[in-house]
């Protein structure tokens, strides 16, 4: 890929569609579980299969549409959710530890909704997680790759979002 088509693909996703994902994640995990995160680096990849341990998918559809995947080995998965449920240690991804990351990912989802909204970007966030099951899109996709590092552990947050153009009837 040329460093033209990179940059034109940056463009495209402008700081408008992501930075609302990125400050409702960070919020959720300060709010949920007092969890501290800092951006590491920011990289253009295509992916065809998203493979890892946790993925929690949000789909966005509106003014907006597209993909925010976070990827987080399962580790980091049991460190947040037992810093969700105030230190009940995780041991195993049981049904309380899905939920607690269920509920978690719904804030997300909600806030950035919001977040949208207001800057008059109306879309609806749909969301799901998978455990140890890839994702496969048929195809090689661009996104923008955020790397964290948490209190918790690392985790990426994918970016594949663009405006589009709703039809009127």
């Amino acid at each position: 890929m040329s460093s033209k088509r990179k940059s034109k693909q940056l463009k495209e996703i402008e700081a408008a569609f992501v930075n609302p994902f990125l400050s409702s994640l960070y919020s959720t995990l300060n709010q949920m579980g007092g969890i501290d995160s800092h951006r590491q680096d920011v990289q253009l990849e295509n992916i065809k299969t998203f493979a890892g341990d946790v993925l929690v998918i949000m789909k966005v559809d509106g003014t907006i549409t597209g993909l925010v995947i976070v990827k987080l080995d399962i580790e980091t998965m049991k460190k947040l959710v037992s810093r969700f449920l105030f230190g009940v240690p995780i041991v195993e991804v049981d049904e309380m530890a899905g939920n607690a990351l269920k509920e978690f990912i719904l804030r997300v989802a909600e806030k950035a909704k919001k977040l949208l909204s207001e800057r008059d970007y109306h879309s609806n966030v749909s969301h799901g997680i998978t455990f140890s099951k890839p994702l496969d899109f048929g195809k090689n996709l661009e996104f923008i790759k955020v790397s964290y590092i948490t209190d918790c552990g690392p985790l990426e947050v994918y970016f594949n979002i663009m405006k589009t153009t709703l039809l009127s009837k």
